[in-house]
């Protein structure tokens, strides 16, 4: 690749403009097939729940505002995802679309940026930096306030540019760029909004007062205004709301040359991981190469050029988010993303420091090199999930959202149902008790010292108990001593599969009298009841059913009828007729008050029928090979 030569001000042209597409797509491409793939992880969750996701229903954007629970972020997030999902939909993979969007974008600016600062050649290597870092891809994939602050970091930088310094005249769309990125910098992440500050102290030190000074000046001062209605928000902060000594991060909590060694690995990749204070040295000396070299070249240094403007304004951000990290000790390992504002300025500094022909650390063939191989290193950590990504954050999520579905359906008609779930399937902490509180009443962690009596004396009260955990763990976590500990004490198999290294089985209690059959029938229209079972306690009888279709939408033009039947009589005593509903597989329950039957023998009889005609459906018992359209499951007594 043979690079331009430098030109502040020069324009795009056609093959330079060709080449900014090869990151964007790049990028493109490897978010994409991650974007559905996976259940949300736990912040994301948290998020949207804030955000009205799913059951909560639609709500305004003061109802999203009410419900935010982390004041370290803006009301932006919550409100833009709010509405972004009553326009799109709910589903994981709609709603990651609106981050993977950002992101395109961001690469797209901050081409554009360098382009106007630099050069394309150092524009098209600052994008490809960003496109293949960790953090922005991930970022790119998930439901988080991230992608727009990187993106309105990006908007900010460039409009402060054109408006403040740019020896071109001052336009509109400047001054729109400007205001707009600054009010939503201001509305996404405290750290993240730390560029606003930075740049402050640069426009009073260095930029000359005049009428261009005044513009930028109050472009700001009015962002600040639109961002006033949050301020009570983040008083609430730093009076004490967020109080630092109750943030579980703490302990483990960075000092600011740790902050800065990490940082370092971060943007490249994992190819420089130098032990503090090295680090510390090296980073703050990186955005000083331009100036250094315009000193070697006996240039004079003007300080409102793109490159001290860029080095100063960035270090000046580093300083305010390191000295916000001393008061609040939140930085830790996994909580990089907070630094990610920083990753658009760092990575046009090293493009800078790597490329320009005058200034550039090493000549052009090796910058170039050392480029992609920092792009490559990044992409295949992102794409392999190595050491970047794993010893950060859990980030992928513990299945697909498939398998969530089934295992959210296969729960979700559960009446006093125990789930004794595997510690760290649905993540760790807020994460876990958002999807097990959304499946069931009551959760047990199953870890290797759980015994046999504990999930015993915990299931006491309960209809069901059902396992859920990794095909792998089950011999670390003692599965088949558990079910054959509750199977000594009459708990009988219900339900069980096993499928993409999940492993699902549910026992049915043995308090009161109880009967279970394994009746399965073939309906008409490719509808089919795989088992059933009764339930019987003192005054109810519960018939429980699982109904398959290949057609997620056929079973909702469907009805389950369950009648009891006096077989001397041939009287019908009873009955429930109720709709299936869409899926797959429905889980169906059905209580009968045996109070209101006289004493006596029965027979429960199951049918299926189509409601828009009122047609019955034939169906074969496969034990036996009858045919009918109508089923004795069970004979029973009541006294």
């Amino acid at each position: 690749m043979t690079l331009p030569a430098y030109n502040a001000n020069k324009q795009m042209t056609t093959p330079a403009w060709l080449w900014a597409l090869v990151p964007l797509l790049l990028a493109a491409v490897l978010v994409v097939p991650l974007l559905g793939t996976d259940i949300m992880d736990v912040d994301e969750a948290a998020t949207m729940i804030n955000a009205c996701w799913r059951h909560l229903g639609p709500c305004t954007p003061a109802e999203a505002i009410e419900r935010r629970q982390w004041l370290e972020h803006g009301w932006g997030v919550e409100v833009l995802f709010s509405q972004w999902g009553q326009v799109v939909g709910w589903s994981e993979f709609a709603l990651r679309v609106l981050s993977w969007l950002f992101g395109l974008l961001t690469i797209a600016w901050i081409y554009r940026l360098g382009r106007d600062l630099f050069s394309p050649g150092i524009a098209l290597a600052a994008a490809t930096l960003l496109a293949t870092s960790v953090i922005f891809l991930v970022y790119m994939n998930s439901v988080r306030s991230y992608m727009a602050a990187l993106l309105c970091t990006v908007l900010v930088l460039w409009g402060y540019w054109r408006v403040a310094l740019d020896k071109r005249e001052v336009t509109a769309k400047g001054r729109i760029v400007l205001l707009g990125g600054a009010t939503g910098l201001l509305y996404t992440h405290a750290f993240a909004f730390l560029l606003l500050p930075a740049l402050a102290l640069f426009h009073l030190l260095f930029v000359p007062r005049n009428r261009r000074w005044w513009q930028a000046v109050a472009l700001s001062g009015l962002a600040l205004l639109l961002a006033l209605p949050q301020a009570h928000d983040l008083a609430l902060r730093v009076e004490g709301d967020f109080d630092p000594l109750n943030d579980p991060h703490r302990a483990s909590a960075l000092r600011a040359p740790e902050v800065l060694s990490l940082l370092l690995r971060y943007l490249s990749s994992e190819l420089l991981n130098p032990r503090h204070p090295a680090a510390a040295a090296l980073f703050l000396v990186l955005p000083l190469v331009p100036i250094i070299g315009r000193l070697r070249n006996r240039r004079p240094v003007q300080l409102t050029g793109g490159a001290p403007f860029l080095a100063i304004a960035t270090i000046l951000q580093l300083l305010f988010t390191l000295a916000l990290n001393a008061w609040g000790r939140v930085l830790d390992p996994t909580r990089v993303r907070y630094l990610s504002a920083l990753w658009p300025p760092a990575m046009l500094l090293i493009a800078l420091a790597l490329l320009h022909p005058a200034w550039a650390m090493l000549r052009n063939p090796l910058g170039i090199l050392l480029v992609l191989a920092v792009a490559v290193f990044g992409a295949y950590d992102f794409v392999q999930e190595g050491p970047l990504i794993q010893t950060s954050w859990s980030w992928r999520a513990v299945f697909p959202t498939a398998d969530m579905n089934r295992i959210a359906q296969d729960l979700g008609d559960s009446r006093e149902n125990l789930l004794v779930v595997q510690e760290w399937f649905f993540g760790a902490g807020r994460q876990r008790y958002i999807y097990t509180d959304a499946l069931v009443d009551d959760t047990l962690l199953l870890a290797p010292d759980t015994t046999s009596a504990d999930i015993l004396q915990q299931a006491r009260g309960n209809h069901e108990l059902t396992f859920l955990l990794r095909s792998s763990m089950e011999e670390t976590l003692h599965l088949q001593q558990h079910v054959d500990y509750l199977f000594q004490r009459h708990w009988l198999p219900h339900d069980s599969w096993q499928a993409n290294y999940i492993t699902f089985i549910r026992l049915v209690t043995p308090f009161s009298t109880m009967l279970i059959d394994s009746h399965a029938l073939d309906f008409d229209d490719g509808i089919r009841i795989s088992g059933t079972g009764i339930l019987r306690e003192t005054d109810t009888l519960r018939f429980i059913s699982h109904i398959h279709s290949g057609d997620s939408s056929l079973l909702a033009n469907h009805s389950l009828a369950v009648n009891v039947i006096d077989p001397d009589t041939g009287a019908r005593v009873a009955q429930a007729d109720s709709g299936i509903g869409e899926g797959i597989h429905v889980r169906k329950i059905t209580d009968f008050d045996l109070g209101a039957l006289p004493t006596g023998d029965y027979e429960l009889h199951v049918a299926i029928y189509d409601w828009r005609t009122g047609m019955r459906l034939n169906a074969r018992d496969e034990a036996t090979g009858v045919v009918s359209d109508m089923h004795v499951l069970q004979r029973f007594h009541v006294e």
